[in-house]
């Protein structure tokens, strides 16, 4: 009888262990939102680059990559800073001593878009799709008064 009742327990924490990492990935996705747009440097769409969301809230932090200006991800709802980042090849090398291929790249946006971004945004849990557009340049904007 307590082997019955053991292998009935073992059973059923298998079964919890099994479902419990889909119950965590369904609440975390059910409460976010999308959230696209166009980014320009200098009045065009930047080409290449990365954009990362942190939201104040619950400091989660959401990456996406930029192509052709246009950026789409899913964030939780709430008010969130954004970094963007964009690169340019430095130096390329095919084969480097380890036998692969690397590249050296240098950042071309001011850390007033990145590590020091002021950029925020404010998503709503009242709608499901929300669309916020950016636009960088090689030279941070003036000082905004207060």
């Amino acid at each position: 009888m307590f082997k019955t009742y053991r292998k009935r327990g073992q059973e059923l924490l298998i079964a919890c262990l099994l479902i419990m990492p889909f119950m965590g990935c369904f609440s975390k996705s059910d409460n976010r939102h999308s959230v696209t747009g166009v980014v320009t440097m200098d009045q065009k769409p930047l080409a290449d680059g990365e954009m990362t969301f942190i939201c104040f809230q619950d400091k989660r932090a959401e990456a996406t990559s930029i192509k052709n200006g246009q950026y789409r991800l899913r964030v939780s709802p709430g008010t969130h800073r954004v970094e963007i980042r964009a690169f340019i090849v430095i130096n390329s090398q095919e084969n480097d001593p380890i036998g692969g291929s690397s590249v050296t790249q240098s950042q071309i946006l001011p850390a007033c878009f990145n590590d020091d971004s002021s950029l925020r945004i404010d998503v709503s849990s009242a709608t499901i799709s929300q669309t916020f557009n950016f636009s960088v340049g090689t030279n941070c904007p003036p000082a905004m008064p207060h």
